[in-house]
């Protein structure tokens, strides 16, 4: 009997544990974050993390991209709960209307997405709209004005900024250096010298930044 109850205690263990199974505890991980309908994690302003953080974490992804929209949440909550981190966003949207290397369309309509982003820290919202276009999901250019509305953006300065040479050039400019870095998927995660492709688990993010110089808040 007692052989048996300290099997099924180590059994217990190992299961909260995920000792025996870390996959396991990365599907829970994902498993929760897939059900959130919002991220609750979300901040405002143009900048994520610290502003004179020294791990700086390097995001590419694609507002129509659904694993983006996972691993968004993933990094507002590394920069919650951990400090001397600053995460800096850098669209590739998998979409020919702008990003050219592409052989075929992927996310058609992405490239727009990308421009309002970009256009919305010339209102210091950039992470603003970051929230909008993940958590909202706009099936339009109209929607996506009511919800930019509804958040309090200057919607006529949003809209020429979105259409301006000025954030044609940043977009193409974002795009050539996720090229230049071989890039052909979205999410891709850099810090320093890795590169990760995927959705990176939040225990393996957190302890790669720890790893960098990161500390606990």
């Amino acid at each position: 009997v007692a052989v048996v109850i300290a099997f099924c205690g180590f059994l217990f263990y190992t299961n909260k544990s995920y000792i025996l199974a870390p996959h396991m505890k990365q599907m829970g991980e994902f498993e929760k974050i897939r059900r959130m309908k919002s991220n609750p994690y979300k901040t405002t302003g143009n900048i994520l993390g610290d502003a004179d953080g020294k791990v700086l974490v390097y995001i590419y992804s694609d507002y129509q991209c659904p694993a983006c929209s996972m691993f968004n949440i993933i990094i507002h909550k590394a920069a919650k709960e951990l400090k001397n981190v600053k995460i800096i966003h850098k669209n590739f949207p998998l979409d020919t209307s702008c990003n050219k290397t592409l052989k075929y369309q992927m996310h058609p309509g992405s490239c727009l997405l990308a421009k309002y982003a970009i256009a919305a820290g010339y209102q210091n919202k950039y992470w603003d709209m970051n929230n909008i276009l993940f958590d909202q999901k706009p099936k339009n250019e109209i929607q996506l004005l009511e919800f930019a509305q509804k958040s309090g953006f200057d919607i006529d300065k949003l809209q020429q900024d979105a259409k301006s040479k000025q954030v044609e050039e940043q977009l193409q400019a974002e795009l050539k250096l996720a090229n230049d870095n071989k890039l052909n998927a979205t999410p891709v995660l850099q810090v320093g010298l890795k590169t990760i492709p995927g959705v990176t688990p939040y225990s393996e993010l957190e302890k790669m930044l720890l790893e960098a110089g990161a500390e606990k808040r």
